[in-house]
């Protein structure tokens, strides 16, 4: 006879699984540093891209030749803008500072191509009659350390339109279409620099030929002093240049952040599968995740491969812990039904003051292991532990108190209740008859009382009943 499949062994993976992807939900939505994976990989693969912008550097030489800022007649503007205009160049940004824009919208208002930088949070300037040229926010999204990272085409203020940024109206002026306004993007790192040409040569028109043919041209400043922001790479340099990334990476084909639904569902997804296997796949995921986002890259989308790892790990740990918990909790378990054990049984029943106790034990089992065998006793005991559980309610704790006896502790019941479910348990444990050994269950039980004040005496008067019945149903 095929002995019967034991008890499962007891798995929290019912808890575990929706918790862990619980926790990788919100994961998903923290500020993770996928952004790092992002930047190296930004230096290791930079935008090979051929640069479409250049700098016009208002370096010292030009402030020792014209004077300090803010106070350049128009016509100097002017003059900058035609010369660009007749080499070739599309679109003139001027990234100035604030006490200089008056006199470079006075002279630039008159070139549709030309796009005057404006500070962002800063109200603009009145458009001036016949005013041609157009106003762009600085739309650069410095972080912590002056690092640049993201920039955006546009910004809202809080109760006003959609201001766009400076890099994205001199992209239009390339023939690229502008992106969404909310949208971040992310700053390429061009592969080759950018061609920079002097202010000083420009206002003497000696641009080189090719120079700027076809291209977005920025003139900023470069001297000393200029704010400056630092790159990924922790490079600092002129804003200018960081514009001119800006412009660059709106030129280039675009970098596609994942949707923040399909990063939240994928991160739970990955937790929830790496903790249902519940092996150690979760170190294999983080690093496949990684060598994903890596691959994703050159396809053009931003895989958050950091986060999907750290939910991979996540998943690991929820294994771990789940395993620790069993090892923890195994020297108090039984292995053939799943119970707590003796040792199990007295630590519950230490810490009790209220509440009864049904002991439940079997008269003639040693005659199915010696007739049939342990598999055949095993088959029995399962069975009557299937009974007793099923008088168990919720709260309530059942035992394997010795070899063929059990115990199940009862929450919030008094006396006539505990009698109650012990009359019914033994009705039905009569008789339970195995080929042709005959079995029956001895039944006691007792509640906590005034006459049952302590654990011990709770579990001698319930094993005095026990005794009781089991001499009463000897008699002929």
């Amino acid at each position: 006879m095929r002995a019967p499949s034991r008890f499962p062994e007891p798995s929290l993976t019912r808890l575990t699984v929706p918790a862990g992807a619980l926790l990788a939900a919100a994961l998903a939505a923290l500020p993770l540093p996928d952004a790092r994976l992002w930047d190296a990989l930004n230096r290791a693969r930079p935008d090979p891209a051929p640069p479409r912008v250049a700098v016009v550097a208002i370096d010292q030489g030009a402030l020792w030749d014209y004077g300090r800022l803010g106070v350049w007649p128009p016509e100097l503007y002017t003059q900058v803008v035609a010369t660009l205009l007749e080499a070739g160049a599309v679109g003139v940004g001027l990234d100035r500072p604030l006490e200089d824009l008056d006199a470079a919208l006075a002279g630039t208002q008159a070139f549709p191509e030309a796009v005057l930088a404006a500070p962002a949070g800063q109200p603009l300037p009145a458009p001036r009659p016949s005013q041609r040229a157009v106003w762009g926010v600085d739309a650069l999204k410095v972080g912590p350390g002056s690092v640049a990272r993201w920039a955006q085409a546009g910004l809202r203020a809080t109760a006003g339109p959609v201001t766009p940024a400076f890099a994205a109206l001199l992209a239009q002026q390339a023939g690229t279409r502008q992106p969404p306004m909310a949208e971040p993007y992310l700053l390429r790192i061009p592969a080759t620099p950018f061609p920079v040409i002097a202010f000083r040569e420009v206002v003497n028109g000696a641009v080189a030929p090719g120079a700027v043919q076809g291209r977005v041209v920025i003139v900023g400043i470069t001297a000393a002093g200029a704010a400056r922001v630092k790159d990924t790479a922790g490079r600092a340099m002129p804003g200018v240049f960081m514009q001119a990334r800006a412009v660059q990476s709106l030129l280039s084909p675009p970098l596609t952040p994942l949707p923040a639904w399909t990063v939240v569902l994928g991160a739970m997804l990955v937790t929830a599968l790496v903790t249902w296997a519940r092996g150690l796949w979760g170190h294999a995921a983080a690093f496949g995740l990684l060598g994903l986002g890596a691959a994703l890259w050159s396809a053009g989308v931003l895989f958050p491969g950091v986060t999907l790892s750290l939910c991979a790990v996540l998943g690991n740990t929820l294994v771990l812990l789940e395993r620790q918990w069993t090892l923890r909790t195994a020297g108090r378990r039984d292995p053939l039904t799943g119970y707590g054990n003796r040792q199990a049984f007295n630590a519950a029943l230490a810490r009790r003051r209220s509440g009864g106790l049904i002991l439940l034990d079997l008269s003639g089992f040693r005659g199915v292991n010696d007739r049939y065998g342990r598999a055949a006793g095993d088959a029995v005991l399962r069975d009557l532990g299937r009974r007793l559980g099923r008088y168990g309610r919720r709260g309530d704790r059942q035992f394997r108190w010795g070899a063929d006896e059990f115990a199940l502790l009862l929450n919030g019941v008094g006396q006539p209740d505990v009698a109650r479910l012990a009359e019914a348990l033994q009705a039905e444990v009569n008789e339970l008859p195995y080929q042709d050994v005959v079995l029956r269950g001895n039944v006691g039980a007792a509640a906590f009382g005034p006459d049952i004040p302590t654990p011990q005496a709770l579990v001698e008067a319930a094993s005095r009943q026990r005794y009781l019945r089991k001499h009463a149903l000897r008699k002929p």
